[in-house]
């Protein structure tokens, strides 16, 4: 795995969420450049600016810079799991979402955003109960906003999902921590709902545990994306058993 540095310092800054929503926010008609001030507050030069010191610093050269640090904002989580968003400043620019676990040999890639991609990486199901566990140390209020907003991009939204309860868990989520304009949290989820929509199905199967059927996604066993491997979906079952048994031990705790 390429270095990378912990910048859980730039999760304050606006600028950040806008490079970070920036591809959320397209419409047919409208350039996705147009919504960074109504809803963060931040210019498009701002946030270019930003991309290129910060996210991908090889726009300077135009070239990879094999040698510098790749930024990551890491979520803990329990039994010595991490889950990790990487800004991958290769030479094809990518946002990774990686699973690590100090037992395995190498990080399991479950999916990567911008330009080429291969997504969905999570089901809607798996990034609440990651923010139910995490152990994030900015709130401790659960779920928590944190993963919930930084995980939204690495998942389609499925016919089966309830948008509803999604729409509101997110506007909860975007008050809670102050980036997006008040008055503009209820329209910018909306939009960034809409741009997730799918056709994309989800199942459970007994070897492999939750596959898809996206043509793009990791997460679907006859991907062309990469060759099959029977220890991605094995690693990738462990984690998700992981997250069911945390959320059976919540229940019973809850449950008077």
């Amino acid at each position: 795995m390429h270095h990378t540095s912990r910048r859980s310092d730039l999760l304050a800054n606006p600028l950040f969420w806008a490079a970070y929503y920036h591809e959320l926010l397209s419409a047919t008609d409208v350039d996705s450049a147009e919504f960074l001030e109504p809803y963060f507050g931040v210019s498009v030069e701002a946030v270019d600016q930003f991309f290129v010191d910060e996210l991908c610093r090889s726009a300077h050269t135009r070239s990879a810079a094999p040698d510098s640090s790749w930024v990551s904002i890491t979520m803990p989580l329990p039994e010595k799991f991490d889950l990790h968003l990487v800004f991958a400043d290769a030479a094809n620019y990518e946002q990774r979402y990686l699973l690590t676990h100090p037992a395995w040999s190498a990080p399991e890639l479950l999916g990567y955003a911008c330009g080429e991609f291969a997504l969905p990486a999570l089901r809607w199901h798996e990034i609440v109960q990651v923010a139910l566990c995490c152990l994030d140390s900015t709130t401790s209020v659960r779920p928590s906003p944190l993963a919930l907003v930084l995980l939204f991009p690495a998942m389609w939204l499925a016919p089966s999902d309830d948008r509803s309860q999604i729409h509101a868990l997110l506007v909860t989520a975007w008050q809670k921590l102050g980036i997006i304009r008040p008055s503009m949290v209820q329209a910018f989820v909306s939009q960034i709902i809409s741009y997730q929509i799918s056709t994309l199905e989800w199942w459970h199967d007994q070897r492999m545990g939750w596959i898809n059927n996206g043509e793009y996604s990791l997460r679907n066993p006859n991907t062309l994306m990469r060759q099959f491997a029977v220890v991605h979906f094995a690693r990738i079952s462990q984690f998700t058993d992981l997250l069911d048994q945390y959320a059976a031990k919540r229940n019973e705790q809850t449950t008077p």
